[in-house]
């Protein structure tokens, strides 16, 4: 039976990781989670219920935007402080109505429909299979949540690496109903779930999904899920006002975005009232809502919201610029590198 049912996990971060929580990260221009329901809504699935971090709840509603724009029911379930993640899927145990259910942790992209990714996956009601990305052996029985290798065998929960899993797994009718003592740090929950699983008698399999991306807590990998999502873009008819610019490649551009003297080169999506002034964006880039590009050059970059780009030297490359940040030349003198930069920043000086 193919499944119709999804539970989507928005979390908070690692209380000692900190940073956003990867549900809400946008990748060209879109929060992660919102590509999830997109994703599942275009694969068939009927009925999703979104579990969401009562700290972030409010912002994993605004990320996952208008519901009225999905085929399927949106349910969400609110996880209270104190309260375990077992706790909350248990609680979602009548949902799967004796059906299987695609569990999706909200941080990843598939280049390929669901049907065609779960392939011809079955589930008995204690069952999961657990789509994997970098795994040489999809036949494995079991995931090894030590290394980025399959094995035989289950391992001890301190050591595990969530590098092999795709962050999506299809489980059976009955596993929700089993993991009222069960919880998981975030992003990790899949790998969690399936020694929860071998512990029980549950069988766990895993299957190979081509053409995967999984964030893994940094910039550069960030960067890749925006390529990854922009080389899908297709070419759109401009709409925004454009005065005296070159417009090359697949660019996808809100009609409220202003546009002078400027040249962009896709893949690069433009969000809501960005403007560019005398600048050139290359391929690859995100430029986020009422971005301000002026004088500068940015490619292969992600700009968030309200950041600003101005009177640069130098082409800006590689880089994630955050909400109302700002890079500019300064040219008060006398003439210093002034920085004021937050938690786990980095910045490379050419």
């Amino acid at each position: 039976m193919k499944p119709t049912k999804a539970v989507v996990l928005a979390r908070e971060p690692d209380r000692y990781d900190g940073g956003v929580a990867p549900a809400l990260l946008p990748v060209a221009n879109r929060p992660l989670l919102r590509h999830a329901l997109d994703w599942l809504d275009d694969g068939g699935i009927r009925e999703v219920a979104i579990v969401a971090s009562a700290g972030i709840a409010a912002h994993a509603h605004d990320a996952a935007g208008d519901s009225s724009d999905w085929s399927f029911a949106a349910n969400w379930v609110i996880q209270r402080p104190g309260e375990s993640l077992g706790e909350s899927l248990a609680a979602l145990h009548g949902f799967t109505d004796d059906d299987p259910v695609v569990l999706h942790l909200a941080d990843s992209l598939a280049n390929q429909p669901l049907p065609r990714v779960l392939g011809d996956v079955d589930v008995d009601s204690l069952d999961a299979v657990v789509l994997t990305h970098d795994c040489e052996d999809s036949l494995a029985p079991v995931l090894d949540i030590r290394s980025r290798r399959c094995a035989q065998g289950a391992n001890p929960w301190p050591r595990l690496d969530r590098s092999m899993s795709a962050g999506v797994a299809v489980v059976g009718a009955d596993v929700l109903g089993t993991t009222v003592a069960f919880d998981a740090w975030p992003g990790r929950e899949l790998n969690m779930l399936a020694e929860h699983l071998s512990g029980i008698g549950g069988n766990v399999r895993t299957r190979r999904a081509e053409a995967w991306w999984r964030f893994r807590e940094d910039a550069d990998t960030l960067l890749e899920g925006n390529r990854f999502a922009l080389e899908r873009l297709t070419g759109e008819r401009v709409e925004a006002e454009l005065t005296d610019c070159v417009i090359q490649g697949s660019v996808s551009m809100h009609p409220s975005a202003r546009l002078d003297s400027s040249t962009v080169r896709g893949p690069v999506v433009i969000g809501a009232g960005a403007q560019l002034r005398s600048a050139y964006v290359g391929p690859f880039t995100s430029i986020g809502p009422n971005v301000l590009i002026e004088g500068a050059e940015v490619e292969n970059s992600i700009v968030l919201a309200g950041a600003s780009v101005t009177h640069l030297s130098m082409r800006l490359e590689g880089s994630v610029l955050g909400p109302s940040s700002r890079v500019f030349s300064d040219f008060q003198l006398p003439r210093a590198m002034r920085l004021n930069i937050g938690q786990g920043a980095a910045v490379a000086v050419t």
